[in-house]
């Protein structure tokens, strides 16, 4: 069931990686003086792709290590949940310069959070070991 876990992990960092662009250029056009340029979501896009890419990594061998715990679908979310906050605060902070990383720009991943905690309560978590899914089945 290693294609699930895959699914899954895809679908949530693929929601985060896409909408928190958007989201940030909604506000950013609302809180800032002089507006938001629209190219700044394309740009946002791309290089979150290539920043965010470890994460989805990181996140997909994290659900194949909960794979045991997958009848226990809320502690589960819960783990995925601390997780996900967790890589997105390391991705931002090995991204920007760590002597730079100043309050200013620790607004920023407030979205992205914010993202990755509903796009991981949102979707369904799939069943992720192969017995206890024969077990349910044949119930």
């Amino acid at each position: 069931m290693k294609t699930n876990a895959f699914l899954y992990s895809s679908k949530v960092w693929l929601t985060a990686v896409f909408i928190t662009p958007f989201v940030q250029y909604l506000i950013d056009s609302f809180t800032s003086p002089y507006g938001s340029n629209g190219f700044w979501v394309f740009y946002s896009v791309s290089i979150g792709v290539i920043l965010a890419f470890p994460s989805l990594i990181l996140f997909w061998l994290l659900m194949l290590c909960l794979k045991k715990l997958a009848s226990i679908t809320v502690l589960v979310k819960l783990l995925l949940t601390i997780a996900g906050i967790l890589l997105s605060v390391l991705m931002f902070y090995f991204s920007s310069n760590q002597q730079q990383f100043s309050t200013e720009s620790q607004y920023f991943p407030i979205p992205y959070l914010i993202i990755i905690v509903c796009s991981i309560w949102m979707y369904e978590l799939p069943v992720l070991d192969s017995e206890r899914y024969r077990e349910q089945v044949n119930a």
